[in-house]
């Protein structure tokens, strides 16, 4: 037959469109376009071949026609059978709805672009070492001045540090702390951003002395400054110093990629210069990101920035470690960090749930279809081949999928609303979370591969050659799903058992990091942020004077039984990066020498009673004392993990070593004085650092977090904090306060979230795996009801029925679990990046598995193995005859 040109494709497309919307017209023309070509010839070849042609000239008309009558009989079918329909439905809503909301969660936080001109181009530089296989996220000023230099590929780069300038409040109102950022005057042109009002900073704002501009937030100008248009050109007070307002971002741009979970306000140029003594290379406390040039991939870019940090640390011995290299990582790998392998966890978890929920439904329709082989014997006499049969079931199934999938989009959209605020401390750029046209494209996909995959098995069966039998009976031929039944329940086990398996693991490494000691005690310790900034403390003295009045005040509030101020509190989010140097004899004075020493340990400033405060364990010699405070050089305590890695074996106590904040800078001796429990400052599932304890005194206004140690309660301990500090300055704000067991909490939110959620698809899994077998057991038994009342007339006993009828349910059952532990051990590789001081094979969480849901599958069976130990032998042989 020649192929079709495209005219009759469109007239096939136009007569299908028809016998849609306007069948009985259809209809006519069809029988019309029959007795034309009837007439034609009147022998039996003739009519054949008219037939042909006919159905030829109509098109697509038959096929869609049949397609709309399937549905309709779907439908009608469906809706005769409320409570199938009810359950099925739910199955799959259930199923689709939480396969539906983790995607929009993956999509938002893992498959959304970032909101910049052509993100993928954007790239993160960190100067780091082989040693440290290119973990780093710092960079030191002169450094990244180099690259801009010497690089030819980046477009661009630029570099920003965090900022929390104090805005002056009106009136009565107390001052706040606003989030902000400093940044090179090329960091929003790198992005492809230009503001929605005003315009970008220029290169001779970014000096010393002259970042005095501020460009705003969309939301801080609306929330502070109600939306005024003329704000361009005015002042906003920032430290008690006035900074010109140049613009306003647009509405749509995000900072979260550089101040994660934090709202930033203002931006302001960074101000630095060679002669700025932070500006040192060693002194890495800015970030930077660069636009890669046209055509220049990540590995080029990469071979070139290596090579130039190579010859920098060659020119610079002292400020580089020898085998120093540049870290790169796309942008967007830098915002999401370590949640991408926990979010495709999650979803496969969830597809997981919904292929045992379809497997379920699968089962329920074998079931219906075996009550309906009749029909479909009746279909086969009256013509309708096997194709024509297999469409039927399978439009019914899609017609449920599509069910489910609405379903699915409620449940999805309820479940969305729930998560969203209660994982947004816990995950990135989840304000962003919302169903998109990509998020409907994957519902329609899912529901319409739900749907056939629930009707493919009953169709497959219900199409084959229908017994003469099935018209003679009006029940139908049974029996013959059994197999395919129990196949799909040993399936769902199988399943169940591999998400159960992961959420044990799960469990297990939640467990054992809560059991980590933090070498601190949270219990009552309370902290809270303050600034005293602006030019009344401009000096160190009346920096120092004021730390010292407000512990004087805190330690003499009677609510209150410690206080304390740190520079860095450990387990905060905020927490950045205090890494500095020691130097011992002979002297250490090159940073390759410093690398190859591991002369690196994490510094805070603290006041005596911080250690109080907290609740850290002193472990040899004495604390920090006043004494110390009048000479803050001289004195220092360290944890056991310094003490292990510098004088093992050795006493630690009276013990000198010179330290330095960086490599190029000033240098001081210090003895130690005393040794501490070791603190997990960064992460409780991260090994304790070494750490040094220097007094406040010796870096005055680096101790801006106060701790103090209260039976009140968090409410209680703010109050006595905010009277204390507003005694002294009403003008100094307070922000941030919060309990240290909100932020331990906070430090597991990650794995707390990933237990919840496997845990809960774990449990939906084996309520579904558990209704499954019962399923499967309850049919078979039914299906054997003559069988067992011949067992029971021959003098069997209702244990042995119960027996005979928990062995037939449980093996498919022990074979899913066989599966499935297998398919668990396969993983163990995938599933050892989540756990946690436990192996993926752990014995005891597989043992534990497979005992419970054992147990789960012997109480399926055992309501139809019961009710079966109870048939009456003479009534069941009856009904069977």
């Amino acid at each position: 037959m020649p192929k079709p040109s495209w005219r009759d494709r469109v007239r096939r497309w136009k007569l299908g469109w028809r016998a849609l919307v306007h069948p009985r017209q259809a209809d006519r023309e069809l029988e019309e376009e029959l007795a034309f070509h009837l007439a034609l010839d009147g022998g039996e070849r003739g009519r054949l071949e008219a037939n042909l042609e006919a159905y030829r000239a109509a098109g697509d008309l038959y096929g869609l026609q049949t397609l709309g009558r399937d549905l309709a009989y779907g439908a009608r079918l469906l809706r005769r059978s409320p409570v199938f329909t009810a359950v099925a439905v739910a199955t799959l809503g259930l199923g689709i709805g939480l396969n539906l909301a983790l995607f929009t969660v993956l999509q938002t936080v893992l498959l959304r672009p970032l909101p910049y001109r052509q993100p993928r181009q954007l790239v993160t530089l960190a100067s780091t070492s082989v040693k440290q296989q290119g973990a780093g996220k710092n960079v030191g000023w002169l450094t990244a001045e180099d690259w801009k230099r010497q690089s030819r590929a980046f477009s661009s780069i630029a570099t920003y540090y965090g900022w929390g300038p104090t805005l002056s409040g009106a009136g009565d109102a107390h001052p706040q702390v606003l989030h902000g950022e400093h940044v090179s005057a090329n960091f929003f042109p790198t992005l492809g951003v230009t503001p929605l009002m005003g315009r970008n900073f220029t290169p001779r704002e970014d000096a010393p002395g002259r970042n005095r501009e501020v460009l705003l937030s969309y939301q801080f100008w609306q929330r502070q400054l109600g939306g005024r248009p003329g704000v361009v050109g005015s002042n906003l007070v920032l430290n008690q110093a006035n900074y010109q307002i140049i613009g306003v971002l647009p509405a749509s741009f995000d900072a979260e990629p550089f101040r994660p979970h934090m709202d930033v306000q203002v931006w302001t140029p960074d101000g630095y210069a060679a002669t700025v003594e932070d500006a040192c290379r060693s002194c890495q406390h800015l970030q930077a990101f660069g636009r890669l040039a046209p055509g220049v991939s990540l590995e080029q870019a990469q071979a070139e920035m290596n090579a130039i940090q190579r010859r920098l640390a060659a020119a610079y011995p002292n400020d580089y470690p020898a085998d120093a290299i540049v870290g790169m990582m796309p942008l967007a790998a830098r915002v999401v960090g370590d949640v991408s392998g926990l979010l495709w966890m999650l979803w496969v978890a969830s597809g997981l749930v919904l292929l045992i929920a379809c497997a379920n439904l699968a089962n329920l329709m074998l079931a219906r279809s075996a009550q309906r082989q009749r029909e479909m014997a009746v279909r086969a006499a009256l013509g309708a081949g096997r194709k024509r049969l297999l469409r039927q079931l399978l439009t019914e199934g899609v017609l449920l999928g599509s069910l489910g999938g609405a379903a699915g989009l409620g449940l999805a959209m309820a479940t969305l609303r729930e998560l969203g605020p209660w994982a947004a401390e816990r995950l990135p750029r989840l304000q962003h979370l919302h169903i998109d046209a990509w998020t409907l494209l994957v519902l329609v996909a899912v529901s319409l591969g739900a749907g056939i995959v629930v009707g493919l098995a009953p169709a497959l069966r219900a199409s084959r050659a229908v017994p003469l039998a099935a018209l003679h009976s009006g029940r139908g031929v049974q029996g013959g799903a059994a197999g395919p039944r129990r196949t799909l329940a040993a399936a769902e086990m199988a399943l169940a058992a591999l998400l159960a398996i992961g959420a044990g693991l799960v469990l297990r490494s939640f467990l054992q990091v809560l059991a980590v000691p933090p070498g601190f005690d949270p219990a009552g310790a309370v902290a809270a942020d303050f600034v005293s900034s602006g030019p009344a403390y401009a000096s160190d003295a009346a920096q120092n004077r004021f730390d010292q009045q407000l512990l004087e005040g805190l330690n003499a509030d009677p609510s209150l039984e410690a206080a304390g101020v740190v520079s860095v509190l450990p387990l905060d989010p905020g927490n950045y990066d205090t890494r500095a140097y020691f130097f011992q004899e002979p002297p250490i004075t090159t940073f390759p020498a410093m690398a190859r020493a591991n002369s690196f340990y994490d510094t805070y400033f603290v006041s005596p009673g911080y250690f109080a405060a907290m609740g850290i364990r002193l472990v040899e010699g004495r604390l920090l004392n006043e004494n110390d405070l009048a000479h803050p050089g001289d004195a220092t305590v360290v944890d056991a993990a310094l003490v292990q890695r510098l004088w093992p074996g050795q006493d630690p106590i009276g013990k000198t070593i010179e330290m330095a904040r960086s490599a190029g800078a000033p240098h001081h001796w210090a003895r130690v004085v005393g040794v501490v429990s070791d603190v997990h400052q960064y992460a409780l599932d991260r090994a304790a650092t070494p750490e040094v304890y220097q007094p406040y005194t010796l870096n005055p206004g680096e101790a801006g977090t106060v701790v103090v140690r209260t039976r009140g309660g968090t409410a209680a301990a703010r109050a006595a904090i905010e009277r204390a500090v507003w005694k002294l300055d009403s003008n100094v704000p307070i922000e941030d306060v919060r309990s240290m067991d909100e932020l331990r909490r906070g430090s597991t939110a990650q794995r707390q979230l990933a237990l919840e959620l496997m845990g809960a698809l774990a449990v939906l899994a084996l309520g579904l795996a558990a209704l499954g077998i019962y399923g499967v057991v309850a049919y078979t038994t039914a299906q054997r009801a003559g069988e067992i009342g011949l067992r029971l007339a021959l003098g069997a006993s209702q244990k042995n029925i119960l027996q005979l009828v928990i062995d037939g349910g449980m093996r498919p059952a022990g074979i899913g679990l066989a599966v499935g532990a297998g398919a668990a051990l396969a993983a163990s590789r995938v599933l050892a990046r989540f756990t946690f001081q436990v192996s993926p094979a752990d014995p005891l969480t597989y043992i534990s598995v497979i005992v419970t849901l054992a147990l789960v599958g012997v109480a399926a069976c055992g309501l139809p193995a019961w009710r079966a130990s109870r048939t009456d032998p003479a009534r069941a042989l009856q009904q069977e005859g």
